[in-house]
C-alpha cells in the first residue's frame, strides 16, 4: 500500500482499531457464476407494457437485453477492479456502542499537506463508493505533481451493509443513524477527531439523510453538506394547502 500515492496517513491510528489495508480480488468463480446466471434468466416476451419505452411500467424490455448483453460480454470487471485497486483502500474494525464489531471499507486521499482537512464522503442507495471514483480520479491526477498541494484528506466509506463492509445484524434494524455512529467512530478511530480543524461530512441520498446525523452526534464534524435533503412538514401543517 505504501506504494500507491497518497496512502500515508497524518496520524496513527487506533492500534485496536486493526487498520488493514485492502485489494479487491474477486474469484473468477463468481464472475462466471454471474455470467451463467444472466445467460439463464428468462426475459419476457415482448408484450403491451415491456415494449413502452418511457419506463412507465419499468425497464423496457428492449433496454434490459441490451443490458444483459452488455454485463455478459461487454463488462471488463477486471478492468474496473484494477481501477479501484489503484486508490489507497482499507479496512478497519470499528466496535459499536452495544459492543458489536463491524469491519468498514474504505476508499482514501490522504494528503502530505500538514493543514489538509478531512472530508467524509457518503454515497447513497442502492450505491457504493464508485459514486465518487470520478472525483476520486480528478483529484488525483490535479496532485499527482505536487502531493503537499492536496488541501483534503479523502475519506470514502462503505456503508455497514454494502460493498465489502460487513452486513447489517440480522436481529434488529439497521438505520443511517446506525451507519451514521460507525462512521463518525471511523473518522476518530483514523485520528481526525484529535485534529484542530476536526472533519466535514458530504452526502446525498441516503448519505444525504446519514451526514446531518453524523454532525448532530459528533462535536468534531465542523460543517456538513449535501446534495439531497428530505425534510418532513411540521407537524399538523398541510403543506399542500398552504401553497
Amino acid at each position: 500500500m505504501a506504494s500507491i500515492p497518497f496512502s500515508t496517513l497524518p496520524y496513527p491510528a487506533d492500534p485496536s482499531a486493526n487498520l488493514t489495508p485492502f485489494s479487491i480480488s474477486v474469484p473468477d468463480e463468481e464472475l462466471e457464476d454471474l455470467k451463467t446466471l444472466l445467460r439463464l434468466s428468462h426475459i419476457a416476451a415482448p408484450n403491451w407494457e415491456n415494449s413502452h419505452d418511457d419506463g412507465f411500467f419499468g425497464i423496457p424490455r428492449d433496454v434490459l437485453v441490451d443490458v444483459v448483453k452488455h454485463w455478459q460480454n461487454g463488462y471488463d470487471w477486471r478492468k474496473w477492479e484494477s481501477t479501484l485497486n489503484s486508490f489507497p483502500q482499507y479496512t478497519i474494525t470499528i466496535a459499536d456502542d452495544d459492543g458489536s464489531i463491524y469491519t468498514i471499507h474504505f476508499l482514501a486521499l490522504f494528503s502530505p499537506n500538514p493543514s489538509a482537512i478531512p472530508i467524509l464522503l457518503l454515497h447513497g442507495w442502492p450505491g457504493s463508493v464508485l459514486e465518487f471514483l470520478p472525483l476520486l480520479q480528478h483529484v488525483r491526477a490535479q496532485h499527482t505533481a505536487a502531493p503537499a498541494e492536496l488541501p483534503y484528506h479523502v475519506i470514502v466509506p462503505h456503508f455497514v451493509g454494502y460493498g465489502f463492509s460487513s452486513p447489517p445484524p440480522r436481529d434488529r434494524d439497521f438505520s443511517h443513524v446506525d451507519n451514521a455512529r460507525l462512521v463518525s467512530k471511523l473518522m476518530h478511530a483514523l485520528g481526525f477527531a484529535s485534529s484542530s480543524s476536526g472533519y466535514v461530512v458530504q452526502g446525498g441520498d441516503l448519505g444525504g439523510a446519514t451526514a446531518p446525523v453524523v454532525a448532530s452526534l459528533d462535536p468534531a464534524c465542523r460543517l456538513v453538506h449535501v446534495n439531497m435533503l428530505n425534510i418532513p412538514p411540521p407537524e399538523g401543517v398541510d403543506v399542500e394547502a398552504d401553497v
